[in-house]
């Protein structure tokens, strides 16, 4: 991919150190994608979710992308909230671990990386 991308830039390789650490990535995706459909939720109130009319749009176009958006950032948390629950079982090879629930990964401090998204 790298060779594709009109870019110098190499892609970052990381190393998996262990359960743990990947529970804790797991944990800070979840939190994101939840914290990235908060916008969608109150929009959705206020407009409502019903389908425009008018197929084609620019109602209807930016409905349709919106809710790609959604399902994209829902299919996002249930995955790394599946793979959590994976992460937490016991495994032949390692003990389960016991992971503290809150004040990991507080939103205040992630949110503002979705700004450079």
């Amino acid at each position: 991919l790298s060779g594709k991308l009109n870019t110098t830039l190499k892609p970052i390789k990381l190393k998996r150190h262990g359960d743990a650490l990947e529970y804790r990535a797991m944990m800070c995706v979840a939190r994101l994608s939840t914290a990235g459909l908060n916008p969608y939720e109150v929009f959705a109130k206020k407009h409502g979710i019903e389908e425009p009319n008018q197929f084609g749009s620019r109602e209807w176009t930016a409905w349709y992308i919106r809710k790609g958006e959604v399902r994209v950032l829902q299919i996002l948390r249930r995955t790394a909230m599946q793979q959590m629950e994976e992460l937490k079982k016991p495994s032949g090879s390692s003990k389960g671990f016991i992971v503290r629930e809150t004040g990991a990964c507080p939103v205040e401090k992630s949110t503002p990386l979705l700004d450079q998204l």
